[in-house]
């Protein structure tokens, strides 16, 4: 990993009242986009959200929308970035890993499974990326690499690009 090209993945979901749509956009390091894929709309109802409960984000999100959007990616990527914590179970379903980014609270303690990713200029918040044990040798590396970007451009930009695209793609009646 060390000299080489990185891309990461980036998920986000459009989570409305009746149906669920999940982006995946793979960039560079300088976040240009690499691959970008939506699945189509998942319809919800309100039986499903009163059967699956508390489950509902694993059992319909992760399961029937998120899998199987990253088993269509085609390029290769280093490691998978999200915004909702609900969603980190993905995990033990993967041999990638996957990154937590939450803002930084300089009153918590500091957690042994988070790598504080700043700006020095004020540019930026200050984030958390959270990982599993399982990948504290590659978050370390990954961790440098996101301080180096977060220099200049916003790193959570991307998962903002996802929406709009997906809405723009929903304006345009595609991949309905």
């Amino acid at each position: 990993m060390v000299g080489e090209k990185l891309n990461f993945c980036y998920l986000n979901l459009k989570n409305e009242d009746n149906y669920i749509r999940a982006g995946g956009l793979i960039v560079d390091e300088r976040t240009k986009p690499v691959e970008f894929r939506i699945t189509s709309k998942v319809e919800v109802n309100d039986l499903q959200k009163i059967l699956y409960g508390e489950t509902f984000k694993e059992g319909v999100i992760i399961d029937k929308v998120l899998l199987e959007l990253l088993n269509s990616l085609e390029s290769d990527f280093t490691a998978i970035f999200i915004l909702d914590k609900n969603l980190l179970s993905i995990r033990k379903d993967l041999k990638k890993p996957v990154f937590l980014f939450e803002k930084h609270d300089e009153f918590r303690p500091k957690e042994k499974y988070a790598i504080k990713i700043q700006n020095l200029t004020g540019k930026f918040p200050a984030l958390n990326l959270k990982f599993f044990p399982e990948d504290e040798n590659i978050a370390n590396q990954i961790g440098r690499v996101l301080n180096d970007i977060y220099k200049n451009i916003d790193i959570l930009e991307p998962f903002s690009r996802i929406i709009k695209a997906i809405e723009y793609i929903e304006s345009e009646g595609l991949n309905d």
